[in-house]
């Protein structure tokens, strides 16, 4: 059992335990400690993580296995305030990885860094790219993991060769090198994005500190379509074209379509909701219909089920695929239907801008919704502020898109997985 769940709410895990059925924990001393702690309802087995050998050597036979078994379970955040899990299975994971090892090509010579946490499906890539291509994996302690200038240090002396990150991440990374003098990236060969949108900002930025020979791409894909269903390989062409960097194309096996409201599919520089196909799609959220019924639709014509993202993509005039935001983003203030990915862009392509956030806020007292912009400046850009921006904003957007506050922080606060922490973020100001 991954430590960092141990450190969410203990009604968390007791309700991710049952929910999987689960009958055995894998942990170390620390995990052991807080199960004691829990009013676990089910039969449930510890096992000191320095017992596997023996266990593993007693079931090595994976006669009978088959293509429908589920490999695990992967747990996201769900509207209800419960999580959702996610049933990954052989059929899903073998093609996937498949196609990593021939695209990636990595070798022997190459060290993987497991920097994410089990609780993210990044892990599951990190692992298995590193074992299946022969490469090196290196599974960093919490210690060294929470502790940037440890971390740092160690991609340096153990000569990480794939790295592979979150935007918020990585802009940390760079914010703590402008502070110490360190040669962290010295032998990074693969820089791999994903989780979030990539901000053409932080390219620019990262390209100042990596080796020219190291490629940079950013990846796409819900945990519902397993780990990534599309990829590009960052080119200077797409950093001066676009705010954010493009998703890029559907992996092999992957099937992407682009619909508008009426489920027709749009055309070429238009926008729509993109919807997964393929063997990566996951048979639906374990135990839960209802959701899986919303968000896994049969498409007789194609004969096939594909994951609904909720993701507003548009096709760009090469195919790739830029990401525009959430449908969820989409909301409706003092009567207009308004983006808030289109405001967040808007305000990245401001110069000295890093990153920007936009959330709408309800001021109770007074029963007014407003919205409110979090921005982050680019290292020694001081003359920024919430005036100017909105005088820059009032050249891009109608007044009605122009945020009411806008707050300049030093960093955006991130989630256990590395992405930026909205509901922390909410908690930041209030508009009086």
């Amino acid at each position: 059992m991954d430590r960092h769940l141990f450190l969410q709410n203990h009604e968390r895990i007791n309700y991710m335990l049952e929910k999987s059925n689960v009958n055995e924990v894998i942990c170390d001393d620390f995990g052991v400690e807080i199960l004691d702690k829990l009013n676990i309802q089910i039969p449930l087995k510890t096992l000191h993580y320095q017992e596997l050998e023996k266990i593993c050597e007693a079931l090595s036979d994976i006669n009978g296995r088959n293509k429908y078994d589920n490999i695990y379970l992967m747990y996201t955040s769900g509207s209800t305030g419960y999580p959702k899990a996610i049933t990954i299975n052989n059929e899903n994971i073998s093609p996937f990885m498949e196609w990593n090892l021939e695209y990636f090509n990595f070798t022997n010579q190459d060290r993987i860094i497991q920097y994410h946490n089990l609780s993210f499906d990044f892990s599951v890539w990190e692992i298995f790219e590193a074992l299946l291509s022969g490469g090196v994996l290196h599974v960093v302690d919490d210690l060294i993991s929470i502790d940037m200038y440890s971390f740092l240090q160690y991609l340096s002396i153990n000569k990480i060769t794939v790295l592979n990150v979150t935007p918020t991440q990585f802009r940390q990374m760079l914010d703590y090198l402008n502070i110490i003098n360190l040669d962290a990236f010295s032998s990074l060969k693969f820089l791999i994005f994903g989780g979030e949108a990539l901000p053409s900002s932080l390219v620019n930025d990262a390209i100042k500190v990596l080796p020219s020979d190291c490629e940079i791409y950013n990846e796409y894909g819900p945990t519902e379509a397993t780990i990534s269903s599309s990829i590009l390989l960052y080119s200077e062409d797409h950093g001066q074209k676009y705010p954010t960097i493009p998703i890029g194309l559907p992996t092999a096996n992957t099937d992407y379509y682009v619909l508008n409201n009426d489920l027709a599919p749009v055309l070429p520089g238009c926008k729509g909701e993109l919807y997964i196909g393929g063997p990566g799609v996951a048979r639906g959220y374990y135990q839960n219909p209802d959701k899986t019924e919303q968000s896994f639709k049969y498409f007789e014509a194609l004969d096939q089920i594909l994951y609904k993202t909720g993701d507003i993509v548009q096709i760009l005039e090469d195919n790739n695929l830029l990401f525009i935001g959430r449908d969820d983003s989409q909301i409706k203030l003092r009567g207009y239907r308004i983006e808030l990915g289109e405001i967040e862009n808007a305000i990245c392509q401001i110069n000295g801008i890093d990153n920007s956030v936009v959330l709408l806020k309800e001021n109770l007292t007074h029963n007014f919704k407003y919205l409110i912009s979090f921005v982050t400046r680019k290292e020694n850009v001081s003359h920024l502020n919430e005036e100017t921006l909105k005088k820059e904003l009032k050249k891009k957007l109608p007044v009605y898109m122009i945020p009411q506050r806008i707050m300049i922080i030093d960093k955006f606060p991130m989630t256990p997985n590395g992405k930026v922490d909205k509901i922390e973020l909410d908690t930041y100001g209030n508009f009086e």
